[in-house]
């Protein structure tokens, strides 16, 4: 202590007590603690910090040896997310290629039918592919050209595109929609044929090839 602070303590006539800083009541906060824990405030940190602006002058540890025994409140799960499920176009277009009434259970009917009722473009695209499918399953060739300006006025370009690769083959597709007989058990020889030649890494000459068609179709006894 230097001399002056000496000097000035001797010099005075009446003794001035020391000012004490107050320290804060706990208890002072207990009730406003109590009500912001009711409010679902269930962490110590942030009750500290909220009463240390109000004046509170002890450690974080006292707000938490005080909070820690009041009753946790259960609080409601939250409820469990619907998961969204998405179609691949793939798998819309075989179904809306279909009729309604083909429409089996496991499919998503209700979404198809908002699906036709919001979209009015895939509406209309349905029909006409549906009209399509129609003809060709009722050999009704002769509508077939008025199917196409139908497909044209539509103005869906996919549509459109469709339409000119009928145009440029419009005599055979024409033969196919009208006529009984089919192509389609000489186009699966061929694929047959391509098969086994791609076994043979293509190298086959013809006469091996002829030779491995012939055996390929005589049936295994062995196996009847």
């Amino acid at each position: 202590m230097s001399r002056r602070t000496v000097a000035k303590y001797w010099n005075r006539i009446e003794f001035v007590p020391k000012a004490s800083r107050k320290r804060s009541n706990i208890l002072d906060f207990e009730n406003y603690l109590q009500q912001r824990w009711q409010e679902g405030q269930q962490s110590a940190k942030a009750l500290y910090e909220e009463i240390s602006d109000k004046g509170f002058t002890y450690s974080q540890a006292t707000v938490y040896n005080m909070v820690r025994k009041y009753p946790k409140s259960v609080l409601e799960p939250l409820p469990a997310s619907v998961k969204a499920t998405y179609y691949s176009s793939k798998q819309l277009s075989i179904w809306l290629g279909m009729y309604q009434n083909d429409w089996e259970d496991y499919m998503p009917i209700e979404f198809l039918r908002k699906l036709l009722e919001e979209n009015p473009l895939i509406k209309a695209v349905r029909e006409i592919a549906l009209e399509f499918r129609q003809l060709m399953k009722a050999k009704q060739g002769n509508q077939l050209q008025d199917w196409c300006n139908k497909a044209l006025d539509s103005g869906v370009e996919a549509l459109k595109g469709f339409v000119r690769g009928v145009k440029q083959d419009f005599k055979a597709i024409f033969q196919a929609f009208t006529s009984e007989w089919s192509n389609g058990q000489v186009e699966g020889q061929v694929n047959r044929l391509k098969n086994i030649k791609r076994q043979m890494y293509g190298r086959a000459s013809f006469e091996l090839l002829r030779k491995r068609v012939i055996m390929m179709g005589i049936p295994d006894f062995h196996q009847m």
